[in-house]
Parts: structure tokens; sequence; C-alpha cells
């Protein structure tokens, strides 16, 4: 079986996770994967394939497309609960 590389942005996987509050260890626990490919990842040297980007996206709480973006998006103050 062909094997598809996921062509994410780098500092989207960073910033995903570290929006959604997981450290590097508990992103490769969900992933199954080792801690030394989430770096890899983040840092640029190597690719996930397409279904690793897909469940890192589903870990971090962030669409998929996010990960292609070239930057974080603008993120505005939740309206507040006024319950």
């Amino acid at each position: 079986m062909a094997r598809f590389e996921g062509h994410i942005n780098p500092e989207m996987l960073k910033w995903a996770r570290s929006r959604a509050g997981l450290k590097v260890k508990e992103l490769a626990d969900a992933l199954k994967v080792d801690e030394a490919k989430i770096r890899a990842w983040e840092s640029g040297s190597k690719r996930p394939t397409f279904e690793q980007a897909r469940k890192a996206s589903v870990a971090t709480r962030v669409p998929l497309g996010f990960l292609f973006f070239p930057r974080p998006p603008e993120e505005t103050d939740p309206l507040p609960d006024l319950r």
C-alpha cells in the first residue's frame, strides 16, 4: 500500500498541540507513536502520513485543514457566559 505524506505545516502542528494543552508525550501517546516522531514532525525534518495528520487533528481538536495553514488563525475571545 502506498504511503501518502501529510504535507502539514510543522508550526501549525506545534500550535495545535500547545492550544490543546498537550505535551509532546501526551500527543505521542494519543497517536501511539514515539515522542521523537512528534518532535521530528514539529521541526519539519519528517512528515506524518496523511492518516497520522488526521489523527493529530482529532487529538488536538482542530480541523484537519488548519494543519495546512501558513499561520495560526486569529482567535477572538469567546463570548462571556452571563448565566
